[in-house]
């Protein structure tokens, strides 16, 4: 925020990581990034579930131990877009 101007600064969000299968029952795989890419999954309420790295350019995270809802991948070091994960 910049307050001289009152501007809102945010970096625009441009690369696409893909998430699949979505809907999911056990297990999402990420792929579209760089390896050693950060995430955090939330739930919809933004209480943080899980945070880690993507070591490899393609790879899953379990979601086997999750209930049943709507979650949010995010990756915040990096241009990448939030993937929303539906779990069945």
């Amino acid at each position: 925020f910049d307050n001289v101007t009152g501007d809102i600064n945010y970096r625009e969000r441009s690369e696409k990581a893909l998430g699949y299968p979505n809907p999911t029952k056990d297990q999402i795989t990420i792929s579209g990034h760089q390896p050693n890419t950060q995430y955090t999954l939330t739930d919809m309420k933004g209480a943080i579930i899980s945070t880690g790295y993507l070591q490899q350019t393609k790879e899953s995270i379990s979601l086997a131990y999750l209930p049943k809802g709507i979650y949010l991948l995010n990756f915040p070091n990096s241009n990448l877009s939030t993937v929303k994960v539906v779990k069945y």
